[in-house]
């Protein structure tokens, strides 16, 4: 699997609420015509366990400003419930970007249930061009 920090979403953000991925990634520096060639793929896995959350949903949002004045959902991962919310868990399985894109990707975690500090799961996110798929 090739990651690199520039294609970065998230590197072990913390995420007690909904929040916004720390990074956006603008597409048309990292991968102009991202729609239009080799399929890139999305990593996204829990890297600490979620405490007392229900839920964590992972969505994969675009917009042609990078400030994501309207985002476009481009699709949003399964519901992962908190006892399946632990290290190693991918939020988004298997996800190639779907085109067509705009300018500027992130992701948006949606986290359901409160949780506190002290119980708050980590998560990194990256656009990744193979996936290791081996254990």
């Amino acid at each position: 699997m090739i990651m690199d920090k520039q294609n970065q979403f998230s590197e072990d953000q913390n995420l007690p609420d909904t929040a916004v991925s720390t990074n956006v990634i603008d597409l048309s520096v990292v991968a102009p015509g991202v729609e239009n060639g080799e399929p890139v793929s999305i990593l996204s896995q829990v890297t600490a366990d979620f405490g007392t959350v229900t839920s964590v949903i992972a969505s994969v949002q675009t917009d042609t400003v990078e400030n994501f004045a309207s985002p476009t959902t481009l699709l949003t991962g399964p519901t992962v419930l908190q006892a399946d919310a632990v290290a190693g868990k991918e939020l988004l399985a298997g996800t190639v970007i779907p085109g067509p894109t705009e300018r500027y990707m992130r992701l948006n975690y949606t986290i359901a249930g409160g949780s506190t500090a002290a119980e708050t799961g980590t998560v990194t996110s990256a656009l990744v061009l193979d996936k290791q798929t081996n254990v």
